[in-house]
């Protein structure tokens, strides 16, 4: 299933459209994160906070309430399923360019 960045960005306007958009980039492509929002996707408060800015602070529960309700569970929530989600990336590409996709 897709995220749906402009729908997402109808239902969480709190959260600032470039957080989304990434976070759709993430879910869709398998491309990495910046370093606030890795941290959000592993679960790590401390780290997310440490690299927030205060827009993103302040809409750091509304983040998570996005994430949970919109991504599977095995793409985020623990650094090795952050780091699978990614490797998914990795052997997509190996497989589309043996010819295997």
């Amino acid at each position: 299933m897709e995220f749906d960045v402009e729908a997402i960005k109808e239902e969480y306007p709190t959260i600032r459209p470039a957080i989304i958009e990434a976070v759709g980039r993430y879910h869709n492509s398998y491309i990495p994160t910046g370093n606030f929002l890795r941290a959000v996707l592993e679960n790590d408060l401390q780290e997310a906070v440490a690299r927030a800015d205060l827009e993103n602070r302040l809409a750091l529960a509304e983040i998570v309430i996005m994430l949970y309700n919109n991504l599977p569970s095995g793409c985020w929530g623990r650094p090795e399923e952050v780091e699978a989600w990614l490797m998914n990336k990795r052997i997509k590409s190996r497989e589309a360019g043996n010819g295997n996709s």
